[in-house]
């Protein structure tokens, strides 16, 4: 080959090499916002009820009553949300490809409701609709599906007639009724094999120390087979071929403290006993996720278990906020049994390969709703906090830079920032274990320090500039006495005083401060209105005091935001909010909002913009303090839940519900 054709074909290769390569599309963002902190997987205001279609391609749930929410398995993008024209709908709920909507009715001469049945079908948003005999008298939302059970094909709708004792049976798709089956006595609801051959149920006996599991043939009216177990059985599944049936139990009140439920398997053709596991806690979710293997939800543990061994596959430890005793609530497993979908509390799923564990496009987003957002220094990283997780965010280009785990200890949570460091605290629900506060520095996310409470004296915290301050109180012969505790950025307290007795502890952890000073609230006494009183942290001496706290002197308030220079104050209450000279309590501004309780999140680095939060609303209003009534509305996707200004204010991050966060660029 000549040197001119090697030297070409040099150039070709270069230039093919040199080549971009597509990037994936972004998450489409709010009209104004200019960048997304956090890919937008398996989010949306509603998450539970979730089922997977029948090619296992789709998940899908609704709000409880008309709106249905839909993702791609594959990537966890949604699709876009499906309104059904349904109206006096009481429930609803996705099974495999159809939405079923529950709308009760009364017709004369009954005096009482039964439940009409619209289905329609995802793909083809077919309808059809038909009136059952099953009671439709419940007003809650879980009363309701406990009168009324689908089977998990979607082609069976089954449900308590009344009198006689007896399950009703329809077909999904022509709407007939095709059988009765009557209830056992002490029997909990009937659940049908796939075929629609076989009824299951649960039966226990007068004291419910003792439980069954029963199959029943259609048709008939005595159990073919009564499967025991030595206690009464809290809920069960049936593998798809009908062959193996899984029970948990005892139930929840006959647990004794610290004591986990035991899981039991019968072979319901032999009736004889396949496996005994005993569990470390309550499940809350239990689904067959094959003929041989079960999937377990217990706390905030999730995993499957083989049936032929009794021993765990894979099981994972998702983050749980602090308090909460059953951080996941629901799952859904695909018809072919190769993946799993776990529902949290915060509105949030984690779809996982039933056989390996690993999780299905995990996505950048938190686990949990983003509870604290900030600028660096420099501006140029944003921070994202959720009650486990760091995330660290090139402020330009919104690339995920780093994740760091606070913490082991999933039940710790964030708690506010002290200085360089991120404060993460623990306290148990029923304060039986002293409060601990840690210090994660921000500049090598490690530990720098941590701060026990005792459980005893433990009150509430707050973070104040570059303090941590703590509410104890103090117990004596002649009772409380309230002491506040300083801590510096480092952990080390430095101050420690009993607050004017005129000043009112608010729990609620909402009190702000500035150089060196904390705004306390001073109860209403008679001939006397709400104050709020200035304190001194180095020693608990009053700096100074003004009447009024917030609006209108509303009992109820929230504590909202000080100014950088420490001149002005922001409150929040059921009224509107209002900014107040810290110097006399002189009002400057205020603004009347139609809602509960607004929430002042943060002043503009020059102070003359606010950033406040109006409940039930998908906006965090920016607000230039001149013109009050006319707020920019940064609307989001969901409910906001923290909001900062860049350093030179010219940016505004924004946190949601949804796990993640959005920049907008105000410099206009």
């Amino acid at each position: 080959m000549s040197r001119l054709a090697c030297l070409l074909l040099i150039l070709v290769c270069a230039v093919a090499t040199a080549a971009p390569v597509p990037k994936e599309k972004t998450d489409p963002l709010p009209g104004g916002a200019a960048l997304r902190l956090g890919t937008f997987r398996y989010r949306a205001p509603y998450t539970d009820e979730t089922t997977f279609s029948a090619d296992g391609k789709t998940l899908a749930t609704t709000d409880g009553k008309t709106t249905v929410y839909r993702w791609d398995v594959a990537t966890g993008k949604p699709f876009p949300e499906l309104e059904l024209d349904v109206k006096g709908v009481a429930a609803s709920r996705v099974v495999r490809d159809r939405v079923f909507l529950l709308v009760p009715v009364t017709r004369p001469p009954a005096k009482f409701p039964t439940l009409d049945i619209v289905v329609y079908d995802l793909a083809t948003l077919k309808r059809r609709e038909f009136s059952t005999l099953i009671w439709g008298g419940e007003k809650e939302y879980e009363a309701i599906w406990r009168q009324v059970r689908i089977s998990t094909d979607g082609r069976w709708v089954y449900g308590y007639f009344g009198s006689p004792s007896v399950d009703v049976v329809y077909d999904a798709d022509s709407g007939d009724e095709v059988l009765q089956i009557p209830l056992q006595r002490n029997c909990g609801a009937h659940t049908l094999s796939a075929d629609g051959k076989q009824a299951f149920g649960l039966e226990w006996d007068e004291k419910q120390t003792r439980g069954w599991v029963f199959r029943t043939p259609v048709g008939e009216t005595t159990p073919a087979v009564r499967m025991p177990a030595p206690h009464a059985i809290a809920r069960f599944a049936i593998t798809p071929d009908a062959k193996t049936v899984c029970g948990v139990g005892p139930g929840h009140f006959a647990l004794k403290p610290g004591e986990g439920q035991k899981l039991w398997a019968w072979d319901a053709v032999e009736n004889t006993r396949r496996a005994e596991v005993q569990l470390t806690g309550e499940a809350w979710g239990l689904h067959a996720a094959g003929n041989e293997t079960v999937f377990v939800g217990e706390g905030n543990r999730v995993g499957v278990l083989s049936l032929a061994t009794g021993k765990r596959v894979w099981e994972h430890t998702l983050p749980q906020w602090a308090g909460e005793k059953h951080g996941f609530f629901w799952a859904a497993v695909s018809a072919d049994g190769t993946r799993v979908a776990v529902s949290n509390k915060q509105s949030a799923l984690t779809v996982f390969d039933t056989a390996t564990g690993k999780r299905v496009s995990e996505g950048t987003a938190h686990d949990g709703p983003v509870v604290w957002a900030g600028f660096s220094a420099d501006g140029k990283k944003a921070y994202t906090v959720d009650n486990t997780d760091l995330r660290v965010w090139d402020a330009v280009t919104g690339t995920l830079m780093a994740t760091h785990r606070a913490t082991d200890d999933r039940r710790m949570r964030f708690g506010g920032v002290v200085g360089g460091a991120f404060v993460w605290w623990r306290e148990d629900a029923e304060r039986a274990s002293d409060a601990e506060f840690v210090g994660w520095s921000l500049a090598d996310a490690k530990v720098a320090w941590r701060v026990t409470s005792p459980a005893k004296r433990f009150g509430y915290f707050a973070t104040v500039g570059d303090k941590l301050v703590v509410y104890e109180r103090k117990r004596t012969d002649t009772g409380d006495i309230p002491e506040y505790v300083v801590y510096d950025s480092r952990g080390k307290e430095v101050a420690r005083w009993t607050p004017p007795k005129s000043t009112h502890a608010d729990y609620s952890n909402r009190h702000v401060g500035h150089a060196g000073e904390i705004l306390l609230r001073e109860e209403a006494a008679f001939n006397v209105p709400d104050g709020t009183v200035r304190v001194s942290l180095a020693d608990g001496k009053v700096l100074g005091r003004f009447d009024g706290y917030a609006t209108a002197g509303h009992h109820y308030t929230i504590a909202g935001a000080v100014s950088a220079d420490g001149m002005r104050v922001a409150f929040g209450d059921a009224k509107g909010w209002v900014v107040r000279s810290l110097a006399d309590g002189k009002v400057e501004h205020y603004q009347a909002v139609d809602t509960h309780y607004t929430v002042p999140l943060a002043f503009s680095p020059d102070g003359k913009r606010l950033l406040v939060r109006v409940p039930y609303q998908i906006a965090c209003h920016l607000v230039t303090l001149t013109d009050p009534s006319n707020p920019r509305r940064l609307i989001g996707s969901t409910q906001p839940t923290t909001a900062a200004f860049s350093p030179d204010g010219k940016k505004v991050i924004v946190g949601y519900r949804d796990a993640t966060a959005l920049i907008w660029d105000v410099s206009k």
